[in-house]
């Protein structure tokens, strides 16, 4: 029995032996065959660049959010650094106010100390010495109180000293990663 059928690949008429035939000779079948493997190449090889373009869309948008944190770092850091550098500095003046402070309140108590007393004033010597040693507590107790933020001042400065440096390395090195990621970010943005 014969069939009769339209190339599937040229569209000729054809007459088959066969119910299922698809092509009129060998050529048809073979170019048809190569046809289709080339378009899934060209499939494939479309697939492959739409996911590398999602890849990098991905990348890219990571860079950009990794640009603007830093950078929002870099501003931040810049910020406490001038507000430790600010408290530094109201340190470093309180710290030599106080110095001076004390060395005025060692002053007074050595004055007190060396208090002239006279042998004809008697019961007034008592309390002359009396009001000295009042006064003497008196001295002491706020020498005392600015001993106590003196020191507090000298570990407050030091500490300050210590995050200034430490902020100035995370700046240094923030700046430094937010320049590679730009340059980065330049490269695969061209």
């Amino acid at each position: 029995m014969k069939y009769e059928f339209n190339c599937e690949y040229c569209g000729e008429t054809f007459e088959a032996s066969k119910s299922n035939a698809k092509f009129c000779n060998v050529n048809c079948r073979v170019n048809n065959h190569n046809e289709k493997q080339k378009l899934k190449k060209e499939t494939k090889v479309e697939q492959e660049e739409e996911g590398l373009r999602k890849i990098y869309l991905e990348y890219w948008s990571e860079l950009k959010e990794d640009v603007e944190t830093l950078e929002h770092n870099v501003n931040v850091l810049n910020h406490d650094l001038a507000l430790t550098k600010s408290d530094l500095q109201d340190d470093e003046e309180r710290f030599y106010l106080l110095d001076a402070e004390l060395s005025f309140v060692a002053q007074k108590q050595e004055g007190l100390n060396k208090a002239n007393f006279h042998k004809e004033l008697g019961w007034a010597n008592v309390l002359v010495a009396f009001s000295n040693v009042m006064d003497g507590n008196k001295l002491s107790k706020e020498k005392r109180d600015k001993i106590k933020e003196y020191e507090k001042l000298k570990s407050s400065i030091k500490e300050s000293k210590k995050i200034i440096v430490d902020d100035e390395f995370e700046l240094k090195t923030t700046k430094s990663d937010l320049e590679d990621t730009k340059t980065e970010f330049k490269e695969i943005d061209q």
